[in-house]
């Protein structure tokens, strides 16, 4: 269990479509009753950057799923990845990482 959730937010080079997945993540963590900088944080990334970073949850688009999936399988990384299919929806967002969540909480 953990007292603060790192989460990053993956496109392809990690200014575009991952800042997008990175505002619904927040309104998700927020519905979920948590509160940012004092119980996570979310971070950008691209691809590449992502595979040297640490994190506890990864939220991405399907198009980026299979490259991080080999790559944590390749790499012995057990991973929490999400895949969203509407990267502006915070309810979709919530109800995935909502079992990682109460998982990796205390709360």
């Amino acid at each position: 269990m953990v007292d603060f959730i790192n989460v990053i937010t993956v496109c392809g080079a990690g200014v575009g479509s991952g800042v997008l997945i990175k505002m619904a993540t927040e309104e998700a963590l927020e519905k979920l009753g948590l509160k940012k900088d004092t119980d996570f944080s979310v971070t950008v990334a691209g691809t590449h950057e992502a595979k040297s970073m640490d994190f506890d949850i990864c939220v991405t688009q399907s198009i980026f799923m299979k490259d991080l999936r080999t790559y944590a399988k390749e790499n012995n990384k057990n991973w929490n990845l999400v895949e969203v299919q509407n990267l502006m929806s915070s309810d979709e967002i919530k109800t995935k990482i909502e079992p990682i969540v109460k998982t990796l909480m205390k709360k």
